[in-house]
């Protein structure tokens, strides 16, 4: 990855209507549809996308506590569809986020400034308080959007980067290299947008999944644009907010090293024998982790 160095981008559109949020609640699953269509609708009537959203606020989005669900690199919502079936077997109200250009969404990739906006956008149209959660490069994610919102009442770092405020996920990753580089785990086109190698997907991300379940989320993977993780984020929520980071002790893409060091950044730690996607792989204990700051709160 050497030669990898960019500066801060310009790319941080204002969050269309086309942001998509996976709606879920207990007893509220497929709700998610209904959510999306009723703010597209409102859009058309001429209504500003954020009072779309507000007008679009179901009993899943007015609990007193909500978990906030930030995917990484490559992944849409879809990836915490297991832990949101275990949340709300649980009780508690959850929201999965498409990041704009990934999952359901139909905007233009974006930045970490334009992904920040657009967690920070829906957390603005929740009611109560929230527990924000990033997984991998949504760890950045979530310490610009948390920073300083009123709302997130708990961090937690899902094997995710902690960045300082002049820290970016490339410089955390090089800081503390695996056995792979990212020459081989990627492919990086002239436009600075990334696939990951087929080859690598399974023994990366998904080490402890079954081979069925490696090609389901294989098969949703998309492009990420790279200028994300060369960006530092400028402030750090977790220096202001209680955190807590979850350590995946077979993770090979965020080596156990890294995070246990960036772990020391947070306020608390637990750990999970597991891969770096234990969002597909033990939904239950990642449940488990986030019912017990849930209702620490």
């Amino acid at each position: 990855m050497s030669g990898w160095i960019f500066g801060k981008s310009e790319m941080s559109p204002e969050p269309t209507v086309d942001v998509q949020l996976a709606i879920f609640d207990a007893g509220m699953i497929g709700q998610k549809e209904r959510f999306c269509h009723d703010v597209k609708h409102l859009a058309m009537l001429g209504h500003d996308h954020r009072e779309a959203l507000s007008m679009c606020k179901y009993s899943a989005m007015s609990a007193k506590v909500t978990v906030v669900l930030v995917p990484g690199a490559w992944h849409g919502a879809w990836c915490f569809e297991r832990v949101i079936a275990a949340l709300s077997s649980r009780g508690i109200a959850a929201v999965a986020i498409d990041r704009p250009g990934h999952g359901n969404s139909t905007s233009p990739r974006s930045d970490l400034f334009g992904d920040a906006e657009c967690v920070r956008f829906a957390i603005d149209a929740i009611d109560g308080d929230v527990v924000l959660v990033g997984h991998s490069y949504g760890g950045c994610v979530i310490s610009v959007a948390g920073h300083d919102h009123p709302a997130v009442r708990h961090l937690v770092y899902l094997t995710a980067f902690v960045p300082m405020e002049t820290e970016s996920a490339m410089d955390l990753v090089l800081s503390t290299p695996g056995e792979l580089s990212g020459e081989d785990v990627l492919v990086v086109d002239d436009t600075f947008t990334a696939v990951v190698n087929e080859r690598f997907v399974g023994p990366v991300f998904y080490g402890d999944c079954s081979a069925e379940d490696q090609s389901e989320a294989a098969a949703q993977l998309q492009p990420q644009n790279m200028i994300s993780l060369t960006q530092a984020p400028g402030v750090a929520a977790w220096a202001s907010t209680p955190s807590t980071f979850v350590v995946c002790t077979l993770d090979k893409a965020i080596v156990p090293e890294l995070q246990h060091r960036m772990a020391e950044r947070t306020t608390h730690t637990v750990e999970i024998e597991a891969s770096h996607s234990p969002f597909w792989s033990q939904p239950d204990a990642v449940a488990d982790v986030l019912a017990n700051v849930v209702n620490s709160l």
